[in-house]
């Protein structure tokens, strides 16, 4: 238990309780909106994924005055704004649902439903006019009732087209909406961590607030759900969060604490959350877990409390993923860890690596949307969103002792080991977020990686050395100092038994991010300019340039090379050297000549080596653990608050 002087937990507890107050409970029969107009678009590049793009139809996204002449179209049937319903039909107990739409003036609204492999099939259609005796320049609200199930299959998208009859026809709000089956608390406790990414995090609680301003539901959403900050950059004070302090509709707290990484932070935020939540006897019914460099909407965030009101299981929630740099490719849409990844090996979790679902999907209007429709349970998902239960999460401890990559993969596969809660990817919701990796993430992604399959069904070392025989043999062939040295660093560490999962883990990883920090300083960003001279100062008779990825490179089998080039896609960095240089040559036979011997070593120590981590991931996802490390970093203190 953390020390009962805990200032931080003693103000966290008194900021639970005041919100706890402030709290409303949705009734039951009481009408809930499930999903209203994501109109927060500003990139006009993109807009098509947030209404059709279409002649005579237009878009909603961040106008003033949502104003239509006759016969204009409004189209919601895009990512953003259709409404999927497999999540509803499956982990709720919702059943009856209306479309309502406020407007002003007369029009036709036609509500659709479309599927894999159907045609569009239009559920109904209906005109909509001022009741009578009701001033034609205020809105009305009209309702078209539907019962999921009955009228809507559960792999379906739903999607509505509203066309004008006159002009100056004014859509104020178009929702999904639900009569509530059961009485429900509806708390709901967001935990973020940062470090570094201070002004992202204010800048996401800003956005939050300004746009709570625009729509009338999101004000019950907002009123109970409490936002929890662990910020663990350097110099952050108390001065860091003032701008917050101008927002009403925001719960929040802001603590500053050391920094253990990402899976550190998290656990060491959960930590104090739980010890503040049983001080207070405040208990949120979900727990969502968001990254500090996402870019969501408040919609979304609204989509997903709505969906999660009324549960009937234990699933854990998720999202797509977006690129920031490339806004309508997914980069994934939750995982599978180690298994499906080629056909040799199947379903056996052989692999250090991810199997990405959907990974590269590129979204144009409505390219790819009824694929969504599909429900989607990966085998684990991402801390950039990862919601849980209250309970759940109670009942499965915390995240490891693991500063980056792979904390989330650890935590989703004990979930369903302890528990056999299943994950579900929600596509009424989305995120955009960016990519990265290098050479301390490769090292912290194959270390942890390891460990993850020695705990989680990998019985036997083979896959794994021939992993990294193949890795020796990639970059032996390019002569590739760094990566070679990567490797010997990583199977050195993990025989050693005593840097992973160990109470003052911090301190090595961050050494070792130095480390490896210096095997970037040889890349350079270069123009497609150099790089074609490059390409055209090379040939067969002169020598050959070979060009590779930084990590996962092919075997090069050819022997007239002169020069290498490795390219990091992620940081958009080329590394450039000599291949026949007599002391790389040598280099690389010493490094090989140390990574062959720990390859073999971790054969023969392999079921040893495989009970210690066993053991270690058992005791760094508790409680003991967690107070036993935060006891020795200064302690947490609190920076901002709004109660």
């Amino acid at each position: 238990m953390l020390s009962t002087e805990n200032s931080t937990v003693k103000d966290l507890s008194i900021a639970l309780t005041s919100w706890s107050h402030g709290c409303s409970a949705i009734s039951k029969k009481s009408k809930i909106t499930l999903s209203g107009l994501d109109h927060s678009n500003t990139d006009k590049t993109i807009d098509d994924l947030f209404f059709a793009n279409l002649p005579g139809h237009v878009s909603l996204s961040e106008k003033a005055s949502n104003e239509l002449q006759a016969y204009e179209v409004v189209d919601s049937g895009t990512l953003r704004n259709s409404f999927y319903i497999a999540p509803f039909l499956s982990h709720t107990d919702i059943q009856r649902c209306f479309l309502r739409i406020k407007v002003t003036g007369r029009c036709v609204v036609q509500l659709s439903k479309s599927r894999v492999g159907e045609k569009v099939g239009v559920i109904c259609e209906k005109q909509l006019s001022p009741p009578k005796n009701h001033d034609e320049n205020t809105p009305y609200i009209a309702e078209v009732p539907f019962i999921l199930g009955k009228e809507v299959a559960r792999s379906a998208r739903l999607f509505w087209r509203l066309r004008a009859l006159e002009d100056g026809v004014q859509i104020h709000e178009v929702s999904w909406c639900a009569s509530a089956p059961k009485t429900v608390e509806g708390k709901m406790l967001v935990a973020m961590r940062t470090f570094g990414r201070t002004a992202d995090i204010i800048n996401l609680l800003e956005s939050f607030a300004t746009h709570a301003e625009t729509n009338e539901h999101y004000d019950q959403m907002l009123k109970n759900t409490f936002f929890f900050v662990l910020d663990t950059t350097n110099g952050v004070d108390e001065t860091s969060y003032e701008q917050l302090s101008q927002y009403d509709n925001l719960n929040y707290q802001v603590v500053r604490g050391a920094n253990l990484g990402g899976g550190g932070n998290m656990s060491q935020l959960m930590r104090l959350v739980n010890e503040a939540s049983e001080d207070s006897g405040v208990e949120p019914q979900e727990f969502l877990l968001l990254d500090d460099d996402l870019s969501i909407s408040l919609e979304a965030l609204y989509r997903h409390w709505a969906a999660t009101l009324f549960r009937t299981d234990t699933t854990i929630f998720t999202l797509p993923v977006f690129m920031k740099t490339e806004p309508r490719r997914m980069w994934e849409d939750g995982a599978f860890w180690g298994r499906f990844i080629d056909s040799k090996h199947g379903s056996d979790r052989t692999h250090v690596a991810p199997r990405l679902l959907r990974h590269g999907l590129v979204f144009n209007m409505f390219d790819n949307l009824d694929s969504l429709a599909e429900p989607n349970y990966p085998e684990y998902c991402t801390f950039i969103f990862f919601s849980l239960p209250w309970k759940l999460f109670q009942s499965i401890g915390y995240p490891l002792a693991i500063f980056l990559r792979g904390d989330d993969i650890e935590y989703s596969l004990r979930s369903y080991a302890m528990t056999g809660s299943k994950i579900m990817s929600n596509p009424n919701l989305l995120a955009w977020h960016e990519p990265a990796h290098s050479y301390a993430q490769e090292y912290m992604s194959i270390c942890h990686g390891v460990i993850i399959n020695m705990c989680y069904e990998q019985e036997k070392p083979n896959a794994l050395v021939e992993f990294f025989l193949n890795q020796a043999l990639r970059h032996a062939s390019i002569r590739d100092i760094n990566a070679l040295k990567l490797y010997v660093e990583i199977l050195r560490d993990l025989m050693s038994k005593t840097v992973f999962l160990e109470n003052g883990f911090a301190t090595h990883y961050i050494a070792k991010l130095k480390f490896f920090k210096e095997f970037d300083t040889g890349f350079r960003q270069l123009t497609h300019e150099i790089i074609n001279d490059l390409r055209a100062s090379h040939s067969d008779q002169m020598g050959v340039l070979a060009e590779h990825p930084f990590l996962y490179p092919n075997i090069e089998n050819r022997t007239n090379i002169r020069t290498v080039i490795l390219h990091n896609p992620h940081s958009k960095s080329y590394f450039i050297y000599t291949f026949d240089d007599i002391e790389r040559t040598k280099e690389v036979s010493q490094i090989l000549s140390e990574l062959y011997a720990l390859i073999h070593e971790f054969s023969n120590h392999y079921e040893e080596l495989r009970l210690h981590y066993i053991s270690r991931v058992n005791r760094s996802s508790t409680a003991e653990f967690w107070d036993k490390e935060l006891s020795m970093h200064d302690t947490t203190a609190t920076l901002a608050h709004n109660n």
